[in-house]
């Protein structure tokens, strides 16, 4: 009894003490190397005007976070010493910091778009003492994807909450295996972003370059250079724990692109690029979980004759594989064309012949205007200890989804391509292993195809993938 009364007695000091007036007599900054003062002042500005201990408290709690999210400093310490004692009481504040090294490197792998790559990042950062980051990134892909990339980043451009960022960048993206091309991009952006979107200019050159010389006739009429001049805008929203795919949570992302900005030219890109997904995460009981997730997508032509006009094979939606349709090959589903023949060279004799270009699919896959796609999957922990130290877990499943091309699309065939749109679904079913590696979650499925037409390339049995963080 005597203890809970001593307990509210110190409880009720400690609130009277925290709503006291306080003055902030002085912001005292030490440890600074290559920093300039007003970087850090600028984020303990709030504290000034502070006029409790709770109150300071808190502000100083977010100018802690805003410091961190500078990625300048290793370490982050803040003390309040008691002021002069003359009048109202008082607190000097004091920030003591460590700056991180000026020099960063990375090297790390990634999956996407069912090619594995390896990176190198080399930052160096806080060089000229305004927070900045400048950085030379490099990466190269098992299916000769490679990416070129130097950038330069200022958080907090002006003292707002906004981040900018600019490019210059050199890709190549290979899709020689599934649809015969290459695809060459080399430009610059410009990039303004918060912490839930993102607005970006780019421009630059864009080719299409068929690589096999079987390509189909429908990749061979998008070879040449085209000029790329868009605005992006992406909004994400995501409340999960974490990456892992039963994590409790929901998230939705929205891409939209604007293609063809600028003074009209005759190899200007013009179209529109729409993409939302959505994804959230349901805990049950006894360890199980419930995880949807659905995407759908239009890219459209703008401009003089655009009903007529066709999408470029590299703005279109691909489909198939482990992270968008499981049961199907990489982009193995959806609107195909046949690769051409190609004389083989004479033997012996001299005598010429025809044959396959190369080993493998005998269809390019064109991509689509049009996508959806939904899974669900419920999954359950396992009790095995080793399992549960990787955390795996079990898992069964429904993905289902479809792309196709809107050419030519006129009003009377709208119904007709909004109902092939449902009737020509693919759908799998499958049962598998799931668990989350620093690159991605890896998939191990067993597949069964329901539904696939007649030039998908199908994988049943037996599907191993790595599903990218994210989605």
């Amino acid at each position: 009894f005597i203890y809970l009364i001593l307990s509210m007695s110190f409880e009720e000091r400690f609130k009277t003490a925290n709503l006291r007036p306080l003055l902030v007599n002085d912001i005292r900054i030490e440890g600074l190397e290559r920093t300039k003062i007003d970087i850090v002042l600028r984020e303990l500005q709030t504290a000034r005007t502070a006029s409790t201990l709770d109150e300071l408290t808190d502000r100083l709690l977010v100018a802690t976070k805003q410091l961190q999210d500078l990625d300048i400093f290793s370490k982050i310490d803040i003390l309040c010493d008691a002021g002069p004692e003359d009048g109202t009481p008082s607190t000097d504040v004091v920030v003591r910091l460590k700056e991180k090294s000026p020099l960063g490197m990375h090297v790390g792998t990634y999956v996407q778009r069912g090619e594995g790559s390896l990176e190198g990042t080399v930052k160096v950062r806080n060089l000229a003492g305004r927070a900045e980051v400048a950085e030379l990134h490099a990466a190269r892909g098992d299916k000769q994807s490679q990416t070129f990339q130097a950038s330069l980043t200022q958080p907090r451009l002006l003292g707002s909450s906004l981040e900018a960022e600019a490019r210059v960048f050199k890709t190549e993206l290979s899709q020689r295996k599934q649809s015969s091309f290459v695809e060459h991009f080399s430009g610059i952006s410009a990039h303004l972003r918060t912490s839930l979107q993102e607005v970006c200019y780019e421009v630059g050159m864009r080719q299409v370059e068929p690589v096999l010389p079987g390509a189909s006739r429908s990749i061979e009429s998008q070879r040449g250079p085209m000029l790329k001049s868009s605005l992006k805008h992406i909004f994400m929203l995501d409340t999960r724990e974490s990456l892992h795919p039963a994590s409790p949570g929901a998230a939705f992302r929205m891409n939209t692109e604007l293609a063809g900005v600028g003074p009209a030219t005759a190899n200007l890109l013009r179209f529109v690029k729409h993409e939302v997904t959505a994804h959230c995460a349901l805990p049950l009981p006894a360890s199980f979980a419930l995880s949807l997730t659905a995407s759908c997508g239009l890219v459209l032509p703008w401009g003089p004759g655009w009903s007529a006009a066709t999408s470029c094979v590299a703005d279109r939606f691909f489909m198939g594989g482990p992270s968008t349709l499981r049961g199907f090959r990489t982009h193995g589903v959806g609107p195909s064309d046949r690769r051409r023949p190609v004389e083989a060279s004479g033997e012996a004799g001299g005598n010429g012949g025809v044959s396959e270009t190369t080993k493998g699919p005998k269809r390019d896959f064109l991509g689509g205007d049009l996508k959806f796609s939904g899974l669900a999957a419920l999954s359950v922990g396992f009790p095995n200890r080793l399992l549960q130290g990787l955390d795996c877990r079990g898992q069964v499943f429904v993905n289902a989804g479809n792309v196709m091309s809107l050419s030519g699309l006129n009003k009377n065939d709208a119904k007709q391509h909004a109902r092939s749109l449902l009737e020509d679904c693919r759908i799998t079913t499958g049962v598998g292993l799931t668990f989350p590696t620093s690159i991605g979650n890896v998939e191990v499925n067993f597949c069964n195809v329901v539904q696939h037409k007649e030039h998908d390339r199908i994988k049943k049995g037996i599907q191993i993938g790595i599903i990218p963080h994210g989605f």
